[in-house]
């Protein structure tokens, strides 16, 4: 093996050690119910995790596939059957039999009965087959949990930090708006004096008033990003800081 060869081998593994690594904890990107969150941020994921139906709905298909397996796993009894067979010819002779009089001259052939089982064959090449797609069902429903929990945190994060910037926005935009009604009343005052013109009056009217609708703008935006974000977390941004263990609550 040439040292071209060689090096291309260990990349190869390193690689793969790399991407083994990078492996997803799906308990980190939404911790279960009796771990504590670090942060505020993933004490929302955690409280979106618990209060969405859809995921109950997730919850309750991987129990359903989990049953299916076990169910598979104990169908081949119902393709067992087993049977008794009464031989006729040989009762008549028993009752025949109950004859005193001709009990020492009378031969009964054996048996009397027959037990039988049968199975269908099918069992043997289906039933393999359908357990395996029984276990694949589990393994799909535990997949689509993990995807909601990659959906629920990306959603409930981007909403977080959505509604955060939004307030932002809105304290500039407010001090924006008293900084311009400022100017406008002095500008206003000036005019009156007669110090300006209407067109300078005009400009700063408009800057306020124009400052003024961006801050009521801003305003409903913080609202409708609260909204979207309890949407998720199913209460109150307000009760879910209450909540919260202090250790981790808004400042």
């Amino acid at each position: 093996m040439n040292t071209k060869n060689i090096l291309l081998l260990v990349l190869s593994f390193v690689l793969f050690d790399s991407v083994q690594a990078q492996t997803v904890d799906y308990d980190k990107v939404v911790l279960p119910p009796e771990h504590r969150a670090k942060d505020f941020e993933d004490y929302l994921v955690q409280l979106a995790w618990n209060n969405q139906p859809d995921v109950k709905i997730l919850a309750n298909e991987l129990n359903i596939a989990q049953k299916e397996v076990t169910l598979e796993k104990q169908e081949w009894h119902n393709n067992i059957t087993a049977s008794v067979n009464f031989n006729e010819v040989n009762l008549s002779y028993i009752l025949f039999w109950q004859d005193q009089t001709v009990q020492n001259d009378l031969f009964v052939p054996f048996p009397i009965w027959n037990i039988g089982a049968s199975i269908n064959l099918g069992t043997f090449t289906n039933r393999p087959l359908k357990k395996q797609i029984a276990e694949q069902k589990v393994i799909i429903a535990d997949h689509r949990i993990n995807q909601r929990k990659l959906n629920v945190r990306q959603i409930v994060l981007g909403r977080y930090h959505s509604h955060l910037n939004s307030i932002e926005v809105f304290k500039t935009r407010t001090q924006a708006t008293d900084d311009s009604y400022d100017s406008y009343i002095i500008t206003g005052q000036k005019f009156e004096n007669g110090e300006i013109g209407f067109d300078d009056f005009n400009a700063s009217s408009m800057s306020y008033f124009s400052s003024k609708e961006a801050q009521i703008m801003a305003k409903n935006d913080v609202m409708q990003s609260k909204i979207l974000l309890e949407e998720m977390i199913g209460i109150s941004l307000e009760d879910a800081e209450k909540r919260a263990p202090k250790s981790i609550r808004k400042k």
